[in-house]
């Protein structure tokens, strides 16, 4: 409802270009399997969260024609940076105090799409300079490659120059810990796998989209 509220208040402001901020959770949620979504990929979103900005993006498109503007939908994955406030973030917090923390290592080449702010701040900046390139398009953003959370904290760690010590629970007690219903949820959520393909976006920008290793060393140094 606040999506079509701003839709509508749009042309009495001459608004003739609109970016919404979609996820990638229209396609599903994390799992154990190596798929890697599209923007052909069909959406089957699980969360109320997630269909409710499925049902935000095709408003946005039906509504264009009617209001007359242009708009770019981006699909995000997680999103870090500077402040950013999540379980993540925590345990960022906590390689920062050089103190150990567990992990899962990545014997099943589980990975996650990320997006650093940096990057999604270069877009959107090219967007305003050029607003020909809001041109009714829907892409997946995020950062230029795809890794695992073990990987994500080692890198952090390296680039922080953190004393912190990786704790990797063993894969026996890992598949044991999803096999626990009040468990299972959590582990697949925060290890299991989720990446979307980017090709689409950097193929349509001439910004240098950074890899998570190179936005990671930023944020270490802020």
């Amino acid at each position: 409802d606040l999506t079509e509220k701003i839709l509508i208040k749009l042309s009495k402001y001459n608004c003739k270009k609109f970016i919404y901020f979609s996820s990638c959770k229209v396609y599903g949620e994390s799992s154990f399997k190596k798929t890697v979504y599209s923007e052909q990929t069909k959406p089957k979103p699980i969360t109320d969260y997630a269909k409710s900005k499925l049902n935000a993006e095709n408003l946005v498109i039906k509504k264009s024609n009617k209001y007359k503007y242009n708009y770019l939908i981006y699909r995000l994955p997680f999103v870090y940076g500077k402040n950013f406030k999540s379980n993540l973030a925590k345990i960022l917090k906590i390689i920062d105090l050089s103190l150990p923390i567990p992990s899962i290592s990545n014997q099943f080449n589980l990975k996650k799409s990320f997006l650093s702010i940096e990057n999604l701040l270069a877009i959107i900046n090219e967007n305003i300079k050029n607003d020909k390139t809001i041109d009714n398009n829907t892409f997946n953003l995020s950062d230029l490659d795809s890794i695992s959370v073990d990987d994500f904290l080692k890198i952090y760690k390296k680039h922080k120059r953190s004393r912190s010590f990786i704790i990797n629970i063993p894969i026996i007690f890992f598949k044991i810990l999803i096999k626990i219903p009040i468990l299972n949820k959590i582990v697949i959520k925060i290890f299991g796998s989720f990446e979307i393909d980017n090709k689409k976006i950097i193929n349509s920008t001439f910004v240098k989209i950074k890899s998570t290793d190179e936005c990671l060393y930023d944020l270490s140094k802020n």
